[in-house]
C-alpha cells in the first residue's frame, strides 16, 4: 500500500469508511485528502533530502497520514511515541525528526538526535478531515519511501527490519490471497497498535488493500467501545484480552458480543484464556504464531477442540520444519529447533546488525530461536524458546510444557519457570508467578512436590512480569531472570 495505492481506492468508493478514530469515521476521500495536505505541508518546509524521517506521533490516525505523506515524497520513515526509543534504536541516519503542532510540546522534542537538522512539526492532520467526497487528484510526482519496523521480541534488544516500499505492494498482495479478511466489507479492529510493529503496520494496509475499514482506539476504556463496534476482524495479544475479558466479566456484556474472527498471538495462550474467549466473547478464535521477519503468518490453528489449541498448521505458502543441531528434521514426537524456509518477500536481515542476521538468517532458512516438536500429522507445538529451558540432571527441557501445567494447576496469569545452580552445587528451580495475589500455600506446596528431582523450589511472585518495549509486550525474560536471581529478591521465598 502506498499514498498511489491509497488514492486509487479513494478515487473508485470515495465516501467509504477508511478509518474509524474513536468513533469519528473518516471517508478514504478525506484520508487521502489528509494526506495530501500533509505532503503539500512538507514541501513548504523542504525536508533534509534523502535521509530517515522519524515520526515521533502518539496519535495513530495522524502518524498513519504523516508516514503516509513521508513516503509519497520519497523517505524512509521510523515511527515511535517517544524520542528515547528513536535514540534507543542507534539508527545514524536518522537526521529528522517530524511531529504536529499539537503534541511538540508534549514530547519534549527540543533535545536534538546526534548529527540531527531539527524537529519539523505541521499542523494536526485530523482537523483536516471532513465529509468531502472530491478526491484531489492524484500527485504525478509520488515517490515509495521505505519504512522501518523494530521489535525486541524477548532479548530486550531491537531488531530493526527495513521495507522497502515497491516490495510492500507484493507483500500486501500475498498477504492479501493468503489470508482473506471478508474483502471491502473487513472492519478490522486494529486497538493502538503502532505503526513500529508487524501487525500495526502490514495488516492496516492490507485492509486498505481490500477496500475495508480500519478501526483504531487508544482510549484506556476501549473495551467498551470494542464491544460497541462493528467489527469483523481482530488482532490481540494476551495483554490485550485479558483487558478485554476483564471488562466483559465486569459488565452486563458477560454473553457473546458476536461472532468476528479474533486472532490471538504475540504470546501464549492459556487453554483457560481460549475456553473463556469462545464462551464470552466468539466462537472464531484462531491461535496464530508469527514474526515481524516473515511476510505471512508462519503458522496458526482455528480453535474449536481446546486440546488441539497449541498444535499448529505451517502456512500452505512458507516450508516450516523442526531439525536438530545439525539442521537435520527431527523425528516425530522430538523436540528441536523450528526454522522457516525465506521467501523473496520475507525479512533477510537486521538494520546494522551483521552478528543477529547471520545468527537468525542461515542457508535460506529463518531460525526465530523457537523450541519445536512435529506430530505426525504434520502439526506442529511451540515449546518455547531455545534459550528458555531447565536443565533437569543434565537433560535439557524446553520450559513451555511445564509453565502451561503449572499456570493451569494454579489459575494464575502468567508462569516464567528458571533452573539454576547454588553456591554448593545444589540444583533448584524458581518457578515466577504472575497473579492479582499469591496462590494458596497448599496448591503451591503441591506444584513443588511435582519438581522433586530438584534440591529446592522456591516461587517468586509479582503482580505484572516486565514486559519488552515492543508493540506486542511480550514477557521479557532476561530482565524477570534478573528479578529472581540472585536470592536477594524481596518476592521470592
Amino acid at each position: 500500500m502506498s499514498y498511489q495505492t491509497l488514492h486509487s481506492c479513494a478515487c473508485r468508493h470515495p465516501e467509504k469508511t477508511a478509518v474509524i478514530y474513536h468513533d469519528i469515521a473518516i471517508s478514504y476521500a478525506a484520508l487521502v485528502n489528509s494526506i495530501d495536505t500533509a505532503i503539500t505541508e512538507f514541501e513548504r518546509q523542504q525536508l533534509p533530502e534523502h535521509c530517515t524521517v522519524a515520526v515521533v506521533v502518539n496519535n495513530l490516525l495522524d502518524c498513519w497520514i504523516l508516514v503516509f505523506a513521508l513516503q509519497a515524497l520519497g523517505f524512509t520513515t521510523v515511527s515511535a511515541r517517544s524520542l528515547a526509543v528513536i535514540d534507543a534504536l542507534e539508527l545514524g541516519g536518522v537526521t529528522t525528526l517530524v511531529t504536529t503542532d499539537a503534541e511538540r510540546d508534549t514530547l519534549n522534542l527540543e533535545k536534538p538526535l546526534t548529527g540531527s537538522e531539527g524537529v519539523f512539526s505541521i499542523p494536526t492532520p485530523s482537523m483536516h478531515m471532513d465529509a468531502s467526497a472530491v478526491v484531489q487528484p492524484l500527485r504525478q510526482n509520488a515517490k515509495f519511501g521505505h519504512h522501518i519496523v523494530y521489535t525486541s521480541g524477548t532479548t530486550g534488544n531491537y531488531k530493526k527490519i527495513l521495507w522497502g516500499g515497491p516490495l510492500q505492494l507484493q507483500r500486501n498482495a500475498e498477504r492479501a490471497q493468503l489470508y482473506p479478511l471478508g474483502g471491502s466489507e473487513t472492519v478490522y479492529h486494529g486497538t493502538d497498535f503502532g505503526l513500529w510493529t508487524a501487525a500495526g503496520f502490514r495488516t492496516p494496509l492490507v485492509v486498505w488493500h481490500l477496500g475495508g475499514c480500519v478501526i483504531f482506539d487508544q482510549r484506556p476504556q476501549w473495551p467498551v467501545f470494542f464491544l460497541q463496534s462493528p467489527v469483523t476482524h481482530t488482532t490481540l495479544i494476551p495483554d490485550k484480552l485479558h483487558q478485554l475479558l476483564d471488562y466483559v466479566r465486569g459488565s452486563a456484556a458477560a454473553e457473546r458480543a458476536g461472532d468476528f474472527e479474533l486472532m490471538a498471538t504475540g504470546g501464549f495462550v492459556s487453554r483457560a484464556l481460549a475456553q473463556e474467549i469462545l464462551h464470552r466473547l466468539t466462537r472464531k478464535l484462531i491461535n496464530a504464531y508469527g514474526s515481524t521477519e516473515m511476510n505471512v503468518r508462519v503458522m496458526e490453528t482455528a480453535v474449536d477442540n481446546l486440546d488441539e489449541l497449541h498444535w499448529m498448521i505451517p502456512s500452505p505458502a512458507r516450508t516450516v520444519e523442526v531439525v536438530d543441531d545439525a539442521g537435520n528434521q527431527t523425528p516425530v514426537g522430538a523436540e528441536g529447533q523450528l526454522r522457516v524456509r525465506c521467501d523473496e518477500l520475507d525479512c533477510s536481515f537486521y538494520l546494522d546488525d551483521d552478528y543477529n542476521t547471520h545468527r537468525v538468517f542461515r542457508d535460506g532458512y529463518f531460525y526465530p530461536g523457537d523450541m519445536a516438536v512435529r506430530r505426525a500429522d504434520g502439526r506442529i507445538r511451540v515449546l518455547g524458546r531455545s534459550a528458555d529451558v531447565i536443565n533437569i540432571r543434565g537433560i535439557k527441557h524446553a520450559v513451555a510444557p511445564f509453565e502451561e501445567a503449572i499456570q493451569q494447576r494454579l489459575g494464575v496469569d502468567g508462569v516464567c519457570l528458571f533452573s539454576g545452580i547454588g553456591a554448593v552445587g545444589e540444583e533448584f528451580v524458581v518457578i515466577a508467578l504472575e497473579a492479582a495475589q499469591w496462590p494458596e500455600k497448599s496448591a503451591l506446596d503441591g506444584v513443588g512436590r511435582e519438581f522433586s528431582q530438584f534440591e529446592q523450589v522456591r516461587f517468586a511472585w509479582f503482580q505484572r512480569f516486565p514486559r519488552t518495549q515492543s508493540g506486542t509486550s511480550k514477557t521479557d525474560r532476561i530482565a524477570l531472570r534478573k528479578l529472581v536471581f540472585p536470592g536477594e529478591d524481596s518476592a521470592t521465598e
